[in-house]
């Protein structure tokens, strides 16, 4: 990954690659935004260009380059959760790994993806590395909720935000990447600005078959049918990627209900096509509730992705959907 093959984000790679050129690159940065906009992207391209050392983006062919893609370079780091949290071995690990002097490069690269997942008492123990970082060191913490963070950590540290990748965009980048064109249509509008949505439905199997049972589900589940609306969501819990897929589809019929309700001619409503289906959900859901029922479903992605159940996550779901009423 280098900054020329990212979709979006020019701003913040334009500031990035300014600093890389005037040497005034800080020793720590925040890249911070919703799930799947491509900040971990841009960091990765940052740590493979600043590995490099040959301009404002990596060459792609050097030994460095290819050790980074391979995952094999000695002066980079890339820590994730381990399970629900970033464990103190992790952060324990990061410290031993960024006091060392670069073994190959100028500089030791680290990257924290899913920061907030830090707790209080790992944030403490790298605390004085942030405040403190050795000369040779770059840190990318990366983050969807950098309120998570302690205010002792975000005040060491350069913030970039990242926001939603443009539906044009990103389905221009689909049609480049070889993707048929009314899947990547339909994938763009439905990704909410998130190019690894985008992806994940374009592989799901049956995306307009999952589109269409996310609208059944919901309209049958606001309509008191909820044994429908069981079955309806049973097919796609057999794996994470599919089960994800249909509660980001269930969350974006819910944000277009109140855009049709509030805004009947809104053109970023992601549905255009007003069937009798989403007209039944848009009538029987209260406009209040709405931000209610998305955060139940947000809540439920978050517990599947840390590697909860996913049936007894989706029946959990669905039940507090009704209000607990069968």
């Amino acid at each position: 990954m280098t900054f020329k093959e990212i979709i979006g984000h020019e701003r913040q790679i334009n500031i990035l690659q300014q600093a890389i050129a005037g040497e005034k690159l800080a020793h720590g940065y925040l890249f911070d935004g919703r799930t799947g906009v491509g900040k971990k992207q841009v960091a990765m391209a940052l740590a493979k260009t600043v590995l490099c050392g040959k301009g404002v983006d990596a060459c792609g062919i050097c030994p460095s380059c290819l050790q980074f893609d391979s995952e094999n370079h000695p002066d980079y780091l890339y820590i994730e959760p381990d399970g629900a949290s970033i464990k103190d071995k992790q952060l324990e690990l990061f410290q031993e790994f960024i006091q060392l002097k670069p073994y190959e490069s100028d500089t030791k690269v680290v990257i924290v993806d899913q920061g907030e997942l830090m707790t209080v008492r790992a944030q403490n123990r790298i605390l004085k590395i942030v405040e403190e970082p050795p000369g040779h060191a770059l840190i990318l913490f990366v983050t969807e909720n950098k309120e998570a963070l302690l205010p002792t950590v975000l005040s060491r540290l350069q913030l970039l935000s990242f926001n939603r990748i443009a539906s044009e965009e990103m389905e221009k980048w689909l049609l480049e990447k070889g993707y048929d064109q009314d899947l990547s249509h339909l994938a763009a509008r439905y990704s909410d600005g998130s190019l690894s949505m985008a992806l994940k439905l374009l592989t799901a199997p049956d995306f307009y078959q999952m589109r269409e049972g996310a609208l059944s589900t919901l309209e049958a589940l606001h309509r008191g049918d909820t044994l429908k609306a069981f079955e309806g969501i049973e097919p796609y819990t057999a794996d994470k990627v599919s089960t994800i897929s249909f509660m980001d589809l269930m969350i974006i019929w819910y944000r277009d209900t109140l855009l049709l309700r509030s805004h009947p001619e809104s053109t970023l409503r992601f549905t255009k096509d007003v069937s009798d289906t989403f007209l039944s959900l848009s009538r029987s859901v209260a406009p209040q509730q709405v931000p209610f029922y998305i955060e139940i479903v947000e809540a439920a992605k978050k517990a599947i992705n840390a590697n909860a159940n996913h049936p007894l996550v989706t029946d959990a779901m669905l039940l507090k959907l009704t209000g607990g009423q069968l």
